[in-house]
């Protein structure tokens, strides 16, 4: 048993039943899995069931029996080494919604994260408000680890897995998590300025694990997902009383990201940046006159694709129509000419209010894969440095309703360098080489744009998605174009979420552009995650490279694409163990026939 810092080993004393105390309590240690949080409001009359308290700190308690040290030295039997308590409080669970709250909960506590009243309670070196969905037992939620808001595993990498602030801080119990449980959009206007005030820590931060959205509809059936305005307006609330937000970004950079505000301005403003050209749909003229406003933007794009190239383009215009607000890869529609675009807009608008952030993009054709920079915020190496790793992504088949066979979208599966070269680009290394460069190099124009624009090194973590098409001349290098600046907690493409766990810990004690108490910790590196279950160089990675680099026909290409895939693989073995079974069954048939010929001669 290891003392906390500020308590000598002569204190760990004996504690006797009914003597007050400080205990640190943390909600996560529940043995059946639920999640109890100190309410913040037990008087709260508005009816919600949304439950708002500390779930991990100190909390005034009563020892319920007695602990003696000596006792448990003595005994062989191997006793509860930790100590009862009666925490103080009204206490609720937001899934297990009981009839009425606890009041006073038994609890027990390691005796090293107990403090008799008068002993010294360590300082709260970081306070964080987390505001997350209710729901954290629903096996549905159970997928897309490293970037579903409603998945509880997520939460825990962040909060409690390594380099997180458990690991760093829990054993001297010097932070604290004020937790949100939020059911529904109306629950977020609960948290405010008493909240802030509740956060005794000396840097206080906001992690936000929900999904704005501007359609109601997506409310009701994507669980996370809450109004746009009621979560920046809390986030913008909590930042006013010196909360800053860390997770995922200060409310200015989110909106901008998550909303997809940066498209068409960077595309007419910044050509070198490489953004597909952009126009915004007014929603209320569209609304009044869908077919007039289809033609202006259509006519808005086409001006703008003639100024950029100086010739006029073809007279069927292809494009994507998005909507800002929108996750895992929904709201995005392919079109032809103008009469899909009324369609398409119809479609995607109905329903929605005037608010909505809507886009028209011309569209890149013959995309091979994306490439991916998974980029977090080093600040052990200074304010502006940035650790980034390149991933290569698949395509898919868009989803179901979009009759346009040749537009894809990125899948969930990484390739190698070498699967790239063999696969897409006919085993032309260079190729891939040269599309890696121009990424990394549109990447660092990036990060300046982020400067420029007053958001400097966006933290803790982002991510760039480029696209990749393949070139007229299979000897040129292919085109890119980015297509995506995705916020803090999108998926991390098949890598550990050890960086970016670290780096949200440094931004949450990184005040005022220094250190607070502590400096910021080294980023480990990226590694392939476990349950992804494989990473470049690895597997059958090494012997694609063989391949490549003896330019391998098209078929050994399109063949290998398909080995790759998970669904070429599960046929590929379905394949193997039926042929194995069918020459087992013929070997044994054939055994039977040569001993019923053996065994003729004998009956006779």
């Amino acid at each position: 048993m290891r003392p906390s810092d500020g308590v000598a080993a002569a204190e760990v004393r004996t504690l006797a039943q009914g003597e007050a105390v400080r205990a640190f309590y943390h909600a996560n240690d529940h043995p059946d899995g639920f999640r109890f949080v100190r309410l913040l409001d037990p008087e709260d009359s508005t009816g919600s069931k949304a439950v708002i308290g500390l779930s991990t700190g100190w909390i005034p308690a009563t020892v319920a029996e007695d602990w003696n040290p000596d006792v448990l030295k003595s005994s062989s039997d191997a006793p509860e080494r930790r100590v009862l308590v009666r925490l103080h409080g009204t206490f609720a669970d937001a899934y297990q919604q009981d009839p009425a709250p606890v009041v006073g909960m038994y609890w027990r506590v390691e005796r090293n994260h107990i403090r008799p009243i008068g002993v010294p309670q360590p300082p709260a070196e970081l306070s964080l408000l987390v505001v997350r969905w209710w729901d954290y037992w629903n096996p549905k939620s159970k997928r897309s680890r490293s970037h579903n808001v409603a998945n509880e595993e997520m939460l825990l990498d962040v909060l409690q897995g390594p380099h997180s602030p458990q690991e760093a801080m829990h054993e001297q119990g010097g932070y604290e998590v004020h937790s949100a449980f939020i059911r529904e959009s109306s629950d977020l206007k609960r948290v405010g300025a008493s909240m802030a005030t509740s956060m005794r820590g000396h840097c206080r931060a906001g992690l936000y694990f929900l999904w704005p959205t501007q359609r109601p509809a997506q409310e009701r059936r994507l669980a996370g997902a809450v109004s746009e305005s009621a979560m920046l307006e809390l986030m913008q609330c909590m930042e006013g009383e010196g909360v800053r937000s860390c997770w995922p970004h200060p409310s200015g950079l989110y909106r901008q990201l998550a909303g997809k505000l940066w498209t068409a301005i960077a595309s007419q403003d910044h050509p070198e940046l490489r953004v597909p050209l952009t126009v915004m749909v007014d929603v209320r003229t569209w609304r009044s006159n869908p077919s007039g406003a289809a033609e202006a933007v259509t006519e808005e794009l086409r001006a703008l694709q003639t100024a950029r190239t100086g010739t006029s383009p073809g007279s069927q215009l292809r494009g994507v129509v998005k909507l800002g607000f929108s996750w895992m890869g929904e709201d995005v529609r392919p079109f032809t000419g103008l009469q899909e675009l009324e369609k398409v807009l119809q479609q995607m608008l109905d329903g929605c209010s005037d608010d909505v952030v809507c886009m028209v993009q011309e569209r890149v054709e013959v995309v091979a894969c994306e490439f991916r920079l998974i980029c977090c915020r080093d600040l052990a190496r200074g304010e502006e440095t940035v650790t980034w790793e390149l991933v290569r992504m698949r395509q898919k088949p868009a989803k179901q309703g979009c009759l346009d066979s040749s537009f894809s979208l990125a899948s969930h599966d990484t390739m190698t360098a070498a699967e790239t070269a063999a696969m897409l680009f006919g085993g032309n290394r260079a190729v891939v080489e040269a599309a890696e460069a121009e990424v990394k190099r549109l990447g660092n124009l990036w990060l300046q744009w982020f400067r420029d624009q007053g958001f400097g090194t966006p933290g803790p973590a982002f991510r760039l998605d480029f696209l990749v098409a393949r070139p007229t001349n299979p000897q040129e290098a292919p085109e890119v174009w980015i297509v995506e600046l995705c916020e803090c907690g999108g998926s991390l493409c098949g890598l550990g979420h050890h960086p970016r766990t670290a780096a949200c810990l440094n931004e949450c004690l990184h005040v005022l552009g220094r250190p607070a108490g502590r400096p910021p910790r080294s980023l480990p590196p990226f590694h392939p995650s476990a349950e992804h279950g494989r990473g470049a160089g690895t597997g059958t990675a090494v012997v694609k490279a063989a391949v490549a680099a003896s330019q391998p026909s098209s078929f050994v290409s399109r063949l290998l694409a398909v080995l790759c895939s998970p669904s070429g693989r599960l046929t590929f073995l379905a394949v193997v163990l039926a042929v194995l079974l069918a020459f087992l069954r013929r070997r044994d048939a054939e055994a039977a026939r040569r001993a019923a010929r053996v065994a003729l001669p004998a009956a006779s």
